[in-house]
């Protein structure tokens, strides 16, 4: 009787301890789920800030270009904002040189030159040559110069003839500067052979006379007009020589008339304002 009790008793423990057992294990599993679930989501949690970082590093990322590109606008702005500064200097530049040379060109045609008298001492200078007399001599160019105010140029030819001569077919023969001339159709020419003494002429071709003016005097009026306009620097000698000529080269050149180098109708009329 004692025995089957206490057998009895081994085996309600042992049942105990069997569902005790499965009990644990059934806990086992729920305990291993919500680890898992709490790896897992920690694991998201740690994703997603992962993620969140990328896209923040992203977004820091992708404002650099833009702070680039706002450099670079203000670069090409700044490129720019010179480019215009640049082009309107130059424009500037420009209308200022424009400017004085139509201020120049005006000067010259709109005042009249205030002829004056001079006192030279109308004779040769030994530092100005006397051309040679050519007889088949052509005033080279004149063939391409256009109007009839050039005519006088185109179609003179040297000539050499005595005193009589000159004398029977011109009426006005003057002797200035050391040499003869003779005036025809508003026009001084040198008269080859007038007098052997008084043969000395810097310049062989027609002279353009203005208000029937002494030549001397002429030509010394026109080196004066040249002087203050800046083209010529010489002496006021009343000489037609190299370098009054070449004066008178860049005057015509620069207020576009034919480049005779000498004084011709329309020279006079632009420089001394006739």
């Amino acid at each position: 009787m004692r025995h089957t009790k206490y057998m009895r008793t081994i085996l309600v423990l042992t049942c105990c301890l069997a569902l005790t057992a499965a009990v644990r294990a059934e806990d086992q599993p729920d305990k291993n789920k919500t680890t898992s679930k709490v790896v897992r989501k920690t694991a998201v949690t740690n994703t997603n800030a992962h993620v969140q970082g990328t896209h923040l590093q992203t977004r820091h990322t992708n404002t650099l270009p833009a702070v680039q590109s706002n450099t670079k606008f203000h670069s090409n702005t700044t490129l720019q904002s010179n480019k215009f500064h640049s082009n309107t200097t130059l424009q500037s530049n420009k209308f200022n040189s424009n400017t004085k040379f139509n201020s120049k060109v005006l000067h010259t045609n709109t005042t009249p030159f205030h002829t004056q008298q001079f006192h030279l001492k109308n004779g040769p200078n030994p530092a100005i040559a006397s051309v040679k007399f050519n007889q088949n001599y052509r005033i080279q160019g004149s063939q391409n110069w256009k109007g009839q105010k050039y005519s006088a140029f185109k179609n003179y030819n040297s000539q050499w003839h005595d005193r009589g001569w000159w004398g029977s077919h011109h009426n006005r023969i003057m002797l200035f500067s050391g040499g003869y001339y003779y005036w025809d159709n508003g026009y001084y020419y040198p008269a080859w052979g007038y007098d052997s003494g008084n043969a000395y002429y810097p310049y062989d071709g027609p002279i353009y006379s203005y208000n029937d003016m002494p030549l001397d005097q002429e030509i010394a009026n026109v080196q004066t007009a040249l002087q203050q306009q800046g083209y010529y620097q010489g002496d006021i000698d009343g000489l037609l020589g190299p370098q009054t000529r070449a004066a008178l080269a860049q005057y015509q050149q620069a207020n576009g008339l034919e480049t005779t180098s000498a004084i011709d109708q329309p020279t006079v009329e632009a420089l001394l304002g006739t």
